[in-house]
């Protein structure tokens, strides 16, 4: 039971350091100038959103917004145009503005010199100030319109090496209209070079960089500069693109403009309701956005220009393969503090080393088995014959497929039960963290009870536990190499959930192999142990942000996170004795019994 339960403690410490490091930064108080202060910001956002009013764009109360906005710019020494216009809601947002098919538009376009010049790229600053009709956008988009205008107020004495457009945005809860508005007909738009948006979907949380423009290998280095925690991950895009959210910072990506796209998105049922206030407000949500557009606009003002691209520049660059574009990156920070990257040309070929690597320790065992077998040793002489063959790994896969297949769909099944239960109805519950405890639990329990039906079928000779373990690591590493290869192709951004497991799994397994430890408890123990330690440090620091986008909506997302996790414990599992998996099992069926009682009724 070591292995295991050091792989329990490595996991509990990740999910308590994750936690705690993807909070968002302290305030900053009011008194320090240098610094982005959230207590400043949050003065313009009590001024803004304090009366509680929803102002969603062509209502009175957006356009007395408007007017603070423009004032609070001019006053930080900008120049400032309102830009207006009609805009056409969206059909799939009707809703929203039942009463009119179109709304009158009225974009805050704020600059040091806003007459055209084609001399320098331009960075623009975009933020909506319109709200959803439900509620007074505290939040949605409150807190990042704060957070430009106190950054705005920050530069506003300071000479600067490029020009910064801040664009505050109308009717973006109706169809990204005033965004559309600005690019296809504001003076400016043809020379915005890069573009940072920020927004939020929902209350609190630390603010996220989940999108970037066409290109990315140029982008995630400056961002990796921050000398405040940075949260980015390509994973973010492949599960919000598939969501039917868009923010205004769509509308320049689709025309090929580079930049970035921030948002906070904990506490996400306040999202689009009354509880958007300003009571809900998270300080440290509105310190870490501005934090990170100052960051951003210090560092990329003295960019050189080939870090900006003109959206001509780069629709040319898209048909004409052999130009300078530069290419898309897989990225994912590690706890905040460093980014690590790759261009996504390489994941494939990663993926494809990785499976080489698996080959290797499994050929090397193999071949063992093989020397054997000619050599008239039986299975019974030796239990390498039995499980190290083809035809013994070829068992393995099977029943280890039908582990992980068993565990996802209880889970499933339990999730579906447990959505008939009113407070579950809600993708976002009250409380849900002893749900998903519950559900880990669940998963782990079926892990250990499934895997001793499996040893006893497998093979009579239950002494060599330790063979039995090195084979169903070499079948957990293969199909996570087979994940790998999968991701590589259809879900780039999230290939490195996979990909750096099996690099290291694969690495470890081919040095036991040709050390000939396979016989050797501690020796497999020891890569058991550093595969699901491995494991859970990619995968589980991001628990509680898979949580904030999707809650338990997806409940096929939910289980098969927690069922492909737990393929890095069978292996560790397949070293216990019966009655120490039997004992695991009860146990965490009773935890798991206890967390859904104090979910339901605590």
């Amino acid at each position: 039971m070591a292995p295991l339960l050091a792989v329990i403690a490595a996991w509990m410490f990740t999910v308590g350091l994750a936690v705690n490091l993807y909070q968002p930064p302290q305030p900053v108080g009011s008194t320090d100038a240098q610094q982005f202060s959230a207590e400043r910001a949050f003065m313009h956002l009590e001024s803004l959103v304090g009366k509680g009013i929803p102002h969603p764009a062509g209502s009175a109360e957006n356009a007395k917004i408007e007017q603070l906005i423009a004032a609070h710019m001019t006053r930080a020494g900008f120049g400032v145009n309102a830009q207006s216009g009609v805009g056409v809601v969206a059909d799939s947002v009707k809703d929203r503005s039942p009463d009119a098919d179109q709304v009158t538009l009225s974009n805050v376009v704020a600059a040091k010199n806003l007459a055209a010049s084609v001399d320098q790229k331009k960075l623009l600053v975009v933020a909506h100030y319109d709200s959803h009709p439900a509620g007074p956008g505290a939040s949605d988009n409150g807190v990042a319109v704060a957070a430009v205008m106190e950054v705005a107020a920050l530069l506003g004495d300071r000479e600067l090496n490029r020009e910064i457009v801040f664009l505050f945005s109308d009717g973006e809860e109706l169809g990204l209209l005033g965004a559309k508005h600005f690019f296809e007909s504001h003076s400016l738009a043809d020379e915005i070079g890069l573009v940072i948006n920020l927004d939020a979907r929902g209350t609190s949380g630390s603010s996220l960089m989940f999108e970037t423009g066409p290109t990315t290998s140029k982008l995630i280095p400056i961002l990796n500069q921050a000398k405040k925690p940075t949260y980015a991950s390509s994973l973010f895009y492949e599960i919000y693109r598939r969501l039917p959210r868009d923010t205004d910072f769509t509308v320049f990506k689709s025309a090929g403009i580079e930049g970035y796209n921030f948002a906070f998105i904990g506490n996400v049922r306040n999202y689009h309701t009354p509880a958007d206030s300003l009571e809900n407000v998270t300080m440290g949500s509105l310190q870490h956005h501005g934090d990170n557009l100052l960051y951003l606009l210090e560092a990329l003002e003295g960019q050189e220009a080939d870090v900006f691209f003109l959206k001509e520049e780069l629709l040319t660059a898209e048909v004409d393969e052999s130009s300078a574009a530069e290419p898309r990156v897989v990225y994912f920070d590690f706890m905040g503090r460093y980014l690590f990257w790759w261009p996504e040309s390489m994941a494939i070929k990663l993926a494809l080393l990785a499976l080489i690597g698996w080959v290797a320790s499994a050929g090397v065992g193999l071949a063992k088995a093989v020397r054997l077998k000619r050599e008239g040793v039986s299975k019974e002489l030796d239990p390498t014959v039995a499980y190290l063959t083809l035809g013994g790994h070829l068992f393995g896969l099977f029943s280890s497929t039908l582990v992980v297949g068993l565990v996802g769909l209880i889970l499933y099944w339990i999730l579906q039960l447990a959505k008939m239960d009113d407070q579950l109805a809600n993708p976002w519950p009250k409380n849900p963290w002893p749900w998903m405890l519950g559900l880990w639990c669940i998963g782990f329990a079926m892990v250990a009870a499934v895997t001793i039906v499996i040893e006893r079928w497998s093979n009579k000779n239950r002494s060599e536990r330790n063979l039995f373990a090195y084979r169903t690591m070499s079948i957990s590493l293969f199909l996570f190499v087979a994940l790998t290869l999968l991701t590589s192709q259809y879900v780039v951004g999230a290939s490195y959930l996979f990909l750096v497991p099996s690099l290291v799994g694969a690495l470890l397994a081919t040095l036991v192999a040709m050390t000939g430890l396979t016989k050797s408890t501690w020796s497999v123990g020891s890569l058991a142990v550093m595969f699901a330690i491995g494991v859970g440090a990619i995968w589980l620091p991001l628990e509680p942000l898979f949580y904030d986008a999707i809650g338990l909506k997806f409940s096929i997302a939910v289980v098969g996170r927690i069922s492909i996790v737990l393929i890095s414990v069978l292996p560790l599992m397949c070293l216990a004795s019966h009655r120490q998996r039997f004992g695991v099992s009860i146990g965490l069926v009773t935890l798991a019994v206890g967390c859904f009682l104090v979910a339901k009724f605590g």
